[in-house]
C-alpha cells in the first residue's frame, strides 16, 4: 500500500485534473449550484492560500520535504490545511457542476467525486504524517494529539505552545499559488459560461 500511497502523492496533481476536466466537461450548472460551489472555492482557495503562506514551495514538491514542522496559522486548526482546501476545491466544481444534471446523474457524479479526493487525500495524508513522524518524532506526535488532521474542532488552535513554529508571508503564498489561481480562474469562466 505504500507504493500506492507514493504514486498518488507524486501524481496528485495529475491525478485530480482529469477528474476537473470531466466535470467541466459534462456540467449543466445552474445559477444555483454556480454560487454555491464557488462559495466552496472561495474557502477552499482561501484556506490553501493561508497554508501555503506558511509552507512556502515544499508544498510543490514531488518528494516528500518538510524543512520545519509549521503548527500555527491553519496548521494550528487542522493537520492538513492544504487538503482540505483541495477537497473544497473540487467539490466546489462538482457542486457547480451537477446542477442541472438528472438528480441520480448528479448525486452519483458528486459521490464519485466525493470517493475519488477521499481515496487520493486520504492515502496522501497517511503517507506524510508517516514521514512526519520519522522527521519529527515527538513533536509531531504532540502535534497529532492536539490538532486534528482535517476537520477543525473549532476555531481556537490547538497547538501546544512548546511546538508552535511558523509565520505568514503573503507574498510566499501568491507566487506558490499562482498558477492554482489560473486554473481556479478559468474552470469557473467556463462553468460561469456553460450556466442554464
Amino acid at each position: 500500500m505504500k507504493r500506492v500511497r507514493q504514486f498518488l502523492f507524486k501524481w496528485r496533481g495529475g491525478l485530480v485534473a482529469p477528474v476537473a476536466l470531466v466535470f467541466i466537461y459534462v456540467a449543466q450548472p445552474t445559477l444555483q449550484s454556480l454560487m454555491a460551489g464557488a462559495l466552496l472555492a472561495l474557502l477552499g482557495e482561501g484556506i490553501r492560500l493561508w497554508a501555503i503562506g506558511y509552507t512556502g514551495e515544499p508544498t510543490r514538491s514531488q518528494e516528500l520535504d518538510a524543512p520545519a514542522l509549521i503548527t500555527t496559522g491553519p496548521y494550528g486548526l487542522v493537520r492538513n490545511p492544504l487538503y482540505l482546501g483541495n477537497l473544497l476545491n473540487g467539490m466546489a466544481v462538482a457542486t457547480a457542476a451537477v446542477g442541472g444534471l438528472p438528480p441520480q446523474q448528479a448525486a452519483l457524479l458528486w459521490l464519485g467525486a466525493a470517493g475519488f479526493l477521499g481515496f487520493v487525500y486520504s492515502n496522501i495524508i497517511i503517507l506524510e504524517q508517516e514521514f512526519l513522524l520519522q522527521e519529527f518524532g515527538e513533536d509531531f506526535a504532540l502535534y497529532c494529539d492536539s490538532v486534528p488532521a482535517l476537520i477543525p474542532s473549532g476555531l481556537r488552535q490547538k497547538t501546544a505552545q512548546s511546538i508552535r513554529k511558523g509565520s505568514f508571508n503573503l507574498t510566499t503564498a501568491l507566487t506558490f499559488e499562482r498558477m492554482t489561481l489560473v486554473w481556479q480562474v478559468l474552470i469557473w469562466a467556463v462553468l460561469l459560461w456553460k450556466v442554464s
